[in-house]
């Protein structure tokens, strides 16, 4: 061998002790520095390298005492891991009795991971896993035990699957993604635990059947306390959900689900909510002072729903069609102190107490319901496919997500109520219905002060909407009705806001002191015919107070009396509305047309819209 040849050999080597040496050096700094940053006092602890156990022999020869039988098991304890390695304990195909116990872990992957453990064989007690993967990760091994744990900073605190009987009680799991994750985990028991401030979810139960969870506390965490998803028979009892930030307990797609006696309270959407579910039964629970609603039922059949007492809360019941609603069971429900009033096909009665807390009337025929006071709930009062029901002189101030909801209806009236200071919906809400007559009511200081969605052949008279924070009024995807003799005034942003609306006669109305438009049509709105209005004050600093986005197919004046509407800005001339329609007011008012806000003193004339436009076009081709 040539000396250059050997110089070259003696480098190589001593390159390669190096970097052995630096890998080592720098682990060792890594575990010495994830030491230090746990904050964790270790010093009563004995400190150990990762522990891989592949066997019985394996167990053995980690453990300090225990001979493996079932009443002396094998145990590793008080212990204290601190690796950049993946696991801090490996154990898999074990077949001996062993314990966990009394550990602090904090390793790169998995603090505790078992793997295919005999039925009932494995316990974790009483340790601490800080800063990994997941904190306690247990796959196939029937009936372990996972007790008094405290996992704090993983992605998961707790996780267990593919097996059955689980017993998994008095953990707490903080500040993590997922509190306790259970995949396929049937007949297992998730009790007494702690799930806070984790980013994801307090409990998720996912394909489990017949899972128990009882007197947990789900508090802080970003999105949901319990979430049970695509299960069969959880029972989900006295456990306390609060400060979430989505819904307290959620189940989806599950079967046969029972919710009772859980205090779900001040969640930032709903308390609990049951989606797409089947045969569940939500009884005796409390909500309180949660953001949405207290119990929804989201196109969840066959539900009983009885006994829950509400304060400050609502129910929300959203089925895919009348006879859904018939396989429902809502009774002794208590709201703010009285009973939540859920009636199904009634004729004509009239509801006349003021003893209702919430009223869901469901395919009623007739009903009157009168002289009633609704507050702090979700809707008041929600309609849902009924006909010819009329509501009169009620007070349906200070509610959460509406004061009136008609959906489906026909024929329908709202008459001399008040629909006013909602937290962020519409004073009155119609969706999908047809003939409604709003008359003489005020819906002011909400998001919307009428809102109409999908709806036809409707009446808004000599009502006012004031203060609303974005519009006044929003109609989207409707056609023919009238809108006269109203007040549309000081709206957040647009006075009466119109999307794909056609043929609406826009008479005698005031629109005044909006920030934005008095009037807003898009280019889909047309066929209106818009005259003998009052516009003040609208849209400051533009130049026009209304906007049509339209190619001239919307009228702004009585062109037979040659009369527009008032501008309080109009100098001379026709007057010039904003948009793409380059529409015009050609008969400017020079005072507040008669009648304006004067209400309860005309008699009006449905226009049919269509003949008025024809009849207009042959007017202006003579012009020309």
């Amino acid at each position: 061998m040539n000396l250059k040849r050997k110089k070259n050999l003696i480098t190589s080597f001593i390159l390669v002790i190096l970097i052995f040496t630096t890998i080592s050096v720098y682990n060792n700094l890594s575990t010495a520095q994830k030491e230090q940053e746990s904050g964790y006092d270790l010093s009563g602890y004995v400190t150990s390298n990762p522990l891989y156990i592949d066997n019985d022999s394996d167990l053995a020869g980690n453990s300090t005492g225990g001979s493996g039988a079932e009443g002396d098991p094998w145990v590793i304890e008080n212990l204290s891991i601190v690796t950049t390695d993946l696991y801090g304990i490996y154990i898999s195909s074990t077949t001996e009795y062993f314990v966990i116990r009394d550990c602090f872990i904090d390793a790169n992957g998995y603090g505790i991971y078992i793997y295919s453990a005999a039925w009932k064989t494995a316990q974790i007690d009483n340790n601490t896993v800080y800063n990994s993967g997941t904190g306690i990760r247990i796959i196939d091994s029937d009936t372990a035990s996972i007790t008094n744990n405290y996992c704090d900073n993983n992605e998961y605190g707790v996780q267990v699957e593919y097996a059955d009987q689980y017993i998994v009680n008095n953990n707490t799991c903080i500040n993590g993604d997922i509190g306790i994750f259970a995949n396929f985990a049937d007949y297992s028991n998730f009790t007494e635990n702690e799930l806070s401030y984790n980013s994801q979810y307090g409990i998720l139960i996912d394909e489990g059947d017949y899972c128990y969870l009882a007197e947990n506390k789900c508090r802080y965490n970003t999105y949901y306390g319990i979430y049970v998803d695509t299960s069969l028979y959880a029972s989900v009892v006295d456990n306390e959900c609060h400060n979430n930030g989505y819904t307290g307990i959620y189940t989806y797609l599950d079967t046969g689900a029972s919710f009772s006696f859980n205090l779900v309270h001040d969640n930032y959407f709903h308390g609990i909510f049951i989606q797409s579910a089947l045969d569940d039964e939500v009884t005796n629970n409390t909500a309180y002072s949660n953001g949405g609603v207290g119990i929804f039922n989201d196109g969840s059949a066959n539900t009983l729903i009885a006994n829950n007492t509400l304060l400050e809360d609502g129910f929300r019941i959203s089925m895919s069609n009348i006879v859904e609603y018939a396989s429902l069971t809502v009774t002794d429900n208590i709201v703010n102190g009285k009973p939540l009033g859920f009636y199904y096909a009634l004729g004509e009665i009239i509801l006349s107490t003021d003893n209702y807390g919430q009223l869901i009337l469901v395919g009623c025929d007739g009903t009157l319901v009168k002289d009633i006071t609704i507050r702090d709930t979700d809707n008041a009062l929600s309609l849902i496919g009924c006909d010819s029901v009329i509501v009169d002189n009620c007070n349906f101030n200070y509610n959460h997500a509406g004061s009136v909801s008609l959906e489906g209806t026909m024929n329908c009236t709202i008459i001399n109520t008040l629909c006013s200071h909602t937290q962020s919906k519409s004073g009155i809400f119609a969706g999908g219905a047809i003939d409604t007559v709003i008359k003489n009511c005020t819906a002011s200081n909400n998001e919307y002060g009428i809102q109409f969605v999908s709806s036809t052949n409707f009446t808004i008279l000599e009502s006012t909407m004031n203060l609303n924070s974005y519009a006044n009024a929003r109609l989207f995807d409707g056609a023919a009705g009238n809108i006269l003799y109203n007040a549309f005034t000081n709206g957040g942003s647009v006075g009466l806001h119109f999307l794909n609306i056609d043929y609406v006669n826009i008479s005698h109305n005031l629109f005044e002191s909006n920030i934005g438009y008095a009037l807003y049509l898009d280019s889909g709105s047309m066929f209106n015919w818009i005259h003998h209005n009052a516009f003040i004050s609208n849209n400051l600093g533009g130049t026009s107070q209304a906007y049509d986005d339209t190619l001239d197919l919307n009228m702004w004046d009585d062109p037979w009396n040659m009369e527009g509407n008032y501008w309080n800005d109009w100098v001379s001339g026709n007057y010039t509305i904003d948009g793409l329609g380059q529409a015009n007011d050609s008969y400017p008012y020079g005072s507040i047309p008669p009648g304006v806000f004067e209400f309860s003193q005309f008699t009006f004339l449905v226009f049919l819209i269509p003949v008025v436009f024809v009849v207009v076009s042959i007017i202006r081709k003579r012009k020309k």
